[in-house]
């Protein structure tokens, strides 16, 4: 870094001293040199642009060069950089289509990187593109997208001038003047508030342009007045007198326009009857300098020798020169060698008197400047004085200060310690009485499990005597009855045998369905997923279109929970074949990482749940809560009447 600092230092230097052609080959040496990849960047933009603006065939490779490198620190800012110097470089050689193809993916990747900055750089190059190519619409598309963005934002952008320009020339060349003199305005504005020197005579070339080609002469002569005063605080009486700048016309146009001479002749004869004999001479002195530049030495002879003494007369002496100087070379051109000769000596003299003028004004200047500074000097001191009594007393404040802060800090401190005691023994009793109700919940809890557990003990046993007791008495009773069936003649005829056998039948249903509901041998024999399936096959012999999905369900979850999960499943499964008449039941029971999730839902009657809750709870919504609870897990239901009911059940494996 310190070698690529010294090289920067020594190249800068040479470039001050040395030949312009200097500067891309001092580029091209501190990139060689770079050993930081973002300065190396950097480099490579400016020696890109550089030479684009010069036409140069290396842009290609440098701004490829560029556009890769910043691809590869991930600076897409400069990569779309790089990649419309690339653009320009073809436009610039006349291929317009490859240049718009270029922009035109770049503008993709703005938008797809949401480098925001760039989409309007890039939609004003486009603009500018389809604008010089005649494509008026595609132009003024892509610079009004731009002008919605800068104006979006917060602080208007100062670049936002650029598409004013470009809106304003468009707007002119659609014979819109109004709209036309509104955006060029805002860019005339835009740039003198920024005192941006070459933006603003940029803007003000383009706008006195305007008010000239538009016989707006009133205006011109403001653009040429506000021309005038930045020309003399920019340049000598010499270089304005020698190589003149005024705002129409000559060197406002590149090139001759068959309309130029009747517009100046228009805009003299508008000043002349507006009594402003100023505005005409400059006028007219425009006209000379262009018939010059056609030609026309004489004609332009007359005009300038007409112009001179208004100028004399209104004490004008730079213009008088510039005149004075522009008859020198028309008399020599013409051969008329004394009256050249003549114009040389008198503007020579008043260059010289020009010259001694700006050196005593110079002088006086340094005068007021060097007063000036002393003043400051002193001031200065006189500050430092203030300063330093200031700081002495701040820091007596500052002691004083951060003694009674010590001293409040003290007693706080100790005022504090007192209240955190105490607050750490009303804590240290909450959380006594904290605990003490825990205790007394998992007593309950204990309670609870041993009570449903119990249950669960009593149900099996009475399962069990009942199929094994009354089960096979009913099943001994069935077989004598189908004994004496042959010699029961006279009761088949009175059909008893047959009404006899149906409640038999009957019978041995209901103590295998009540056996089954208290200890269901699916349950037993096929785990939980099968005695659940077995309730949704029950569901379904009853006419319900039952969806049953179990996901993830683990085989160790434990017998007392598979119990409440198969009892809390068969009660709202035995509450929608009662109650609801519905024909869709969906039942989802989904284990995932340490918690188990049941949904329960169906179409039927629905219920106002929050009535029923406010009330004493039926037996069956009793149940499920204290199976819910057992299982430190929570539940909610959300029913409408004529709705359908839907039961969402959650309960952690922990």
């Amino acid at each position: 870094m310190k070698v690529t600092a010294f090289l920067i230092i020594f190249l800068l230097f040479s470039f001050r001293t040395g030949h312009a052609s200097t500067y891309p080959d001092s580029l091209r040496t501190l990139i060689r040199h770079s050993e930081d990849p973002p300065e190396k960047l950097r480099l490579l933009l400016d020696l890109s642009d550089y030479l684009r603006m010069r036409k140069n065939d290396s842009t290609l490779v440098l701004a490829q060069q560029a556009e890769a490198l910043a691809m590869e620190l991930e600076d897409y800012e400069s990569a779309l950089a790089a990649t419309a110097t690339r653009a320009l470089f073809y436009h610039s050689i006349g291929d317009a289509e490859n240049a718009k193809t270029i922009l035109l993916t770049a503008l993709r990747n703005a938008n797809a990187w949401a480098v925001s900055d760039m989409i309007p750089v890039l939609q004003n190059n486009l603009a500018l593109i389809y604008r010089r190519e005649g494509q008026r619409d595609s132009a003024f598309y892509y610079w009004s997208e731009a002008e919605k963005y800068y104006e979006a934002q917060v602080d208007l952008p100062y670049e936002v001038w650029r598409i004013y320009l470009g809106m304003g020339n468009l707007y002119w060349e659609r014979n819109d003047l109004e709209n036309a003199e509104r955006y060029l305005r805002k860019a005339y504005d835009l740039t003198a508030d920024r005192n941006k020197a070459v933006d603003f005579g940029f803007v003000l070339f383009q706008i006195a342009d305007f008010y000239f080609s538009t016989d707006q002469f009133a205006q011109l002569a403001e653009m040429k007045t506000i021309w005038d005063e930045r020309q003399a605080k920019r340049r000598t009486a010499r270089e304005l007198m020698e190589l003149p700048e005024h705002t129409s016309l000559l060197y406002l146009f590149g090139e001759i326009k068959p309309d130029i001479i009747p517009r100046l002749e228009r805009a003299a004869a508008f000043y002349r009857q507006s009594g402003k004999l100023f505005n005409e001479a400059w006028t007219l002195e425009n006209l000379g300098f262009y018939l010059h530049r056609e030609g026309q030495y004489e004609r332009a002879i007359d005009i300038l020798e007409g112009v001179l003494p208004v100028y004399r007369e209104a004490n004008r002496t730079v213009r008088a020169g510039t005149v004075q100087y522009e008859l020198y070379k028309l008399y020599k051109a013409t051969g008329q060698v004394e009256n050249a000769l003549q114009n040389l000596e008198e503007y020579t003299t008043l260059k010289d008197s020009l010259r001694s003028e700006e050196i005593e004004n110079n002088l006086a200047d340094l005068q007021v400047q060097y007063q000036t500074e002393k003043q400051e000097q002193q001031l200065r001191i006189q500050e430092l004085e203030l300063e330093q009594k200031t700081q002495q007393l701040n820091v007596f404040l500052i002691a004083t200060i951060v003694l009674a802060i010590l001293a409040f800090t003290i007693f706080f401190g100790y005022r504090q310690r007192l209240q955190t005691n105490r607050q750490l023994s009303a804590q240290a009793s909450e959380i006594q009485a904290q605990k003490i109700r825990q205790l007394e919940q998992d007593n309950q809890l204990l309670s609870l499990n041993a009570m449903i557990e119990g249950q669960e003990s009593e149900r099996m046993r009475i399962a069990q005597d009942l199929h094994d007791g009354i089960g096979g008495l009913l099943t001994t009773v069935k077989a004598h009855f189908y004994a004496i069936q042959e010699q029961v003649d006279k009761l088949q005829q009175l059909n008893i045998y047959q009404r006899t056998n149906e409640l038999i039948d009957e019978a041995c249903v209901e103590v295998r369905r009540i056996s089954q509901n208290m200890m269901p041998r699916a349950l037993q024999l096929l785990g939980l997923q099968g005695a659940i399936e077995d309730l949704a096959t029950q569901l379904r012999q009853k006419g319900m279109n039952c969806e049953l999905e179990i996901i993830g369900l683990s085989d160790d979850l434990g017998r007392p929970r598979k119990v409440m999960l198969f009892r809390i499943i068969q009660e709202l499964c035995n509450n929608i074949s009662k109650h609801a008449g519905a024909s869709q039941v969906f039942i989802q029971l989904l284990q995932h990482g340490q918690e188990i999730s049941l949904i329960v839902e169906d179409d039927g009657r629905g219920f106002n749940y929050q009535a029923i809750a406010g009330k004493t709870p039926s037996l069956g919504l009793k149940n499920i809560a204290s199976r819910v609870k057992f299982l430190k897990g929570s539940w909610d239901v959300d029913s409408v009447p004529g709705e359908g009911t839907t039961v969402m059940i959650r309960i952690p494996l922990d």
